[in-house]
């Protein structure tokens, strides 16, 4: 019987040498281990909310389960979800997308990692922000490619530019790389600055990727979206509508939280890509103005009593809450709670 104590004699890929860890994984590990023993975590590695999927969403899966859909789905995605898809660019940047140009990925880790697979060849280049997602780099040396770390700082805004791209551009560059809102920085990029990054690469031939998949997670609204500029490249679009599939049980759970608390009438019933409360019509750009006091209130109320003080912001909006300013600091005692 072999002993499965001994060391494999087989050998790695080369490839892999070049592969760099997903450290913060490696520190989910460490802080998951300190809570085993007692301890106090608070979880900033992983970017996912402090809490459980919305009972909605698990009810769906439970009713798609119960109702016998557990077989093979088709591989470009399930044709009612990629029609949906296409409505929701529709409506929202008045793009007619066929729905069979739209293909539905299991996160967009594997929508990433099948482009670099298409689109690169051994010895490209693609060029990317540093600071940047870690695992980019990793799915273009996969293909045998480099990764070209521009680096970017608050005066560019964390992103590239036409100017950064022809500083680093080398001879070997087939691509170009870029998220908006951008991970980790959260910066964004307007219809303009889109369009000269896009003129750059039409002139030199490159591809351009677009990772949008934090639109709907911002502040600001109407974010441009890359296929607004034409049909001249491939795009990689992924924003949160499509990022919700990307899995049986936990589909939806990263962006749930764009559903909060409307601070006239206290019912999570506002959405952060909506006009107004779907419960009171309480308008959006007041909403968003207000965003500040959640975020306020989650950090106060941490533990016992939390939702409880939480369902108390209507309360305090009518009490004093005025637009532009910032909500005057009240101690939660635990009579209150």
């Amino acid at each position: 019987m072999p002993d499965s104590r001994r060391p494999s004699s087989l050998r790695a890929a080369d490839r892999l040498q070049g592969i760099n860890p997903f450290r913060v994984m490696t520190v989910l590990e460490r802080a998951n281990a300190l809570e085993r023993e007692g301890r106090s975590i608070i979880h900033l590695e992983v970017g996912e909310p402090d809490f459980v999927t919305a009972a909605p969403v698990v009810e769906a899966g439970r009713a798609a389960l119960a109702s016998g859909h557990t077989a093979y789905t088709p591989a470009a995605g399930l044709p009612q979800l990629r029609e949906a898809i296409a409505g929701h660019y529709r409506r929202r940047h008045g793009l007619e997308i066929p729905a069979d140009r739209i293909f539905v990925t299991p996160g967009a880790s594997g929508a990433l990692s099948l482009l670099a697979q298409m689109l690169l060849n051994p010895g490209d280049a693609v060029l990317m922000t540093d600071p940047g997602y870690p695992c980019n780099r990793n799915y273009v040396r996969l293909a045998g490619a480099e990764a070209i770390l521009v680096p970017v700082t608050a005066r560019d805004n964390y992103q590239l530019s036409p100017a950064l791209l022809t500083r680093h551009a080398t001879a070997q560059c087939r691509s170009v790389w870029l998220a908006t809102p951008s991970n980790p920085t959260g910066t964004v990029l307007d219809l303009s600055a889109l369009q000269g990054i896009h003129a750059w690469c039409q002139t030199q031939g490159c591809h351009l990727l677009v990772d949008e998949i934090y639109h709907g997670l911002d502040y600001v609204g109407g974010l441009p979206s890359a296929l607004q500029l034409g049909d001249v490249f491939y795009y990689y679009l992924a924003d949160p509508y499509t990022e919700m599939t990307k899995g049986t049980f936990s589909f939806g759970r990263r962006h749930q939280h764009v559903h909060t608390l409307c601070v006239r009438c206290g019912r999570k019933s506002y959405h952060i890509q909506s006009q107004a409360c779907s419960s009171c019509g309480f308008p959006a750009a007041k909403m968003r103005k207000y965003q500040w006091a959640e975020k306020t209130l989650r950090r106060r109320t941490q533990g016992t009593g939390r939702m409880k003080y939480l369902k108390d912001v209507p309360r305090r909006a009518k009490n004093g809450f005025r637009e532009g300013t910032k909500a005057p600091a009240r101690k939660v005692s635990n009579k209150s709670k």
